[in-house]
């Protein structure tokens, strides 16, 4: 009698979370494509979406996967060719061939600590670039990073001859610059005629993206003195270096801005309605997915995570962080991660923009 009690207990439990779960999975705007994840990055010419996952061992792995999560492949799991510690931060060529990624580099002194914290793809420290070809065959180095370096977010240009990301210059943590280097691809991939940009002076740069016609790109600057402060949207103009605001909000975080594929609008992630702690970001921020016109007009919430009463209302407190769009401009996929359960708890998801906004005018 009380063996079966227990068991059907535990079927019951099962089963509530199970529902749950779909519930979740289910909600009128978002679908969960994967349970492990950071970084995507979805390939336009293939349809195929590289993204990084954090492992059982600690370190990220760069993998690929079908947009709906069928699929799934690591390119860096036990490759002789490639670090043995972190792999991430991809970004596809257009053509389709490549993934340039960032590795950490295994020739500097790391402990779990720094690997956990800095070395990470999300902060760049002693990361090179490296490029792989779809399949994970070939791997062909960069970048050669100095100690103290850093590099984050690299991307290609529309035509797939430049390749943009920041990096780390100077001494000081926040000393950084936008780069924008040649991508030659014979005799073999490298780069060349690097330049270095600081049009807002020292501070740190994030590079996201470059607009279509190559021109201009969409970076995230922290125009002050302290880490983790006064982040904003600006699109640079890369022949002037004149920037342009795209949101003017010194107390609220706004990072990860990607070109809608026609080029009229720009997603981001913006923690405004949401009072955070610089100082203590880690354990304060939430984000949620923002869309504005790409002259930072409209500004409108696409997801609400963090509010009851919508359907994607998780009651974690939730982090969205990198984003691509679909080719056809309608979907988003993204990064939401409960940082109160730590890495392991990433998810990526998919968003339907029309019916996003749908659900906000029904639930506002």
């Amino acid at each position: 009698m009380f063996r079966n009690s227990f068991i059907w207990i535990v079927v019951i439990f099962i089963l509530s979370l199970t529902c749950l779960e779909s519930l979740y999975a289910s909600s009128p705007i978002t679908t969960i494509v994967s349970h492990r994840g950071g970084r995507v990055d979805w390939s336009h010419t293939n349809n195929i979406i590289a993204h990084s996952r954090y492992g059982r061992d600690g370190f990220y792995d760069l993998w690929i996967m079908y947009p709906d999560g069928s699929g799934a492949k690591c390119l860096t799991c036990n490759n002789p060719v490639i670090s043995p510690l972190h792999n991430g931060q991809p970004a596809w060529h257009p053509n389709g061939r490549y993934i340039v990624f960032q590795s950490q580099d295994p020739r500097f002194p790391h402990s779990k600590k720094i690997d956990y914290a800095y070395t990470q793809p999300g902060h760049g420290l002693h990361n090179n670039l490296w490029l792989t070809d779809k399949d994970g065959r070939n791997f062909y180095q960069l970048t050669k990073t100095k100690r103290g370096e850093a590099v984050l977010h690299p991307c290609f240009s529309p035509d797939g001859t430049k390749l943009l990301w920041s990096q780390k210059v100077g001494k000081d943590k926040l000393d950084w610059a936008i780069m924008v280097a040649d991508f030659v691809e014979h005799p073999e991939p490298h780069l060349e005629n690097r330049k270095s940009f600081q049009p807002a002076g020292r501070v740190w740069y994030e590079a996201h993206e470059f607009s279509q016609d190559g021109s201009k790109i969409l970076c995230t600057i922290a125009s002050g003195d302290r880490p983790y402060y006064n982040y904003d949207i600006w699109e640079m103009d890369i022949s002037t270096q004149r920037l342009k605001q795209l949101t003017h909000t010194s107390d609220i975080w706004d990072e990860h801005a990607h070109y809608s594929p026609d080029g009229r609008k720009i997603s981001w992630v913006s923690s405004k309605g949401y009072p955070y702690n610089p100082e203590k970001w880690g354990s304060s921020l939430k984000t949620e997915l923002w869309v504005m016109r790409s002259d930072g007009s409209n500004k409108t919430k696409i997801t609400h995570f963090n509010e009851p009463g919508y359907p994607e209302y998780n009651t974690e407190r939730i982090i969205m962080s990198d984003n691509s769009w679909a080719p056809d401009g309608k979907r988003i996929i993204a990064t939401i991660v409960s940082p109160n359960k730590g890495r392991k708890s990433t998810r990526i998801v998919m968003i339907d923009i029309e019916k996003a906004l749908s659900a906000s005018n029904i639930y506002r």
